[in-house]
Formats: C-alpha cells, structure tokens, sequence
C-alpha cells in the first residue's frame, strides 16, 4: 500500500510548521521512524509504533490527509 500525502505548504507556514517536521511526524505516524530505543542488557533495540495496515486506521490517524 502507498500512501500519497501533500502537505498544504501555505497552511503550515501560516502556523510557523515547517515541511520538514510536518514529515517526521507523519514518518513516526507510520512508523518508519524509530522513537526511541530500549536497552536490556548490553544489547539495544529500537522501538517503533505501527499501526495496521488498513486504509480505515490511517484515515483516523491522519484525517486532514483525504
């Protein structure tokens, strides 16, 4: 599944949002963005969030997109 999201540029700058944070947010939203990381031991692992993979969950996590 693709996701095809445009940020309205002259909305973010009317609210001082740059496009770069706009697209980390939705990186972490989608979960290809690591949000932290756990460490057990000597070994450490990242933790990502991720959201099923259905169209329906995606529009309650992002509604402004559609």
């Amino acid at each position: 599944m693709y996701l095809d999201i445009r940020p309205n540029r002259e909305a973010a700058a009317r609210y001082g949002i740059d496009v770069g944070a706009i697209q980390d947010v939705i990186e972490t939203a989608i979960g290809e963005n690591n949000i932290t990381t756990t460490i057990e031991g000597r070994r450490r692992f990242p933790v990502r969030v991720r959201y099923p993979r259905n169209t329906g969950a995606i529009r309650k996590i992002l509604p402004t997109c559609w």
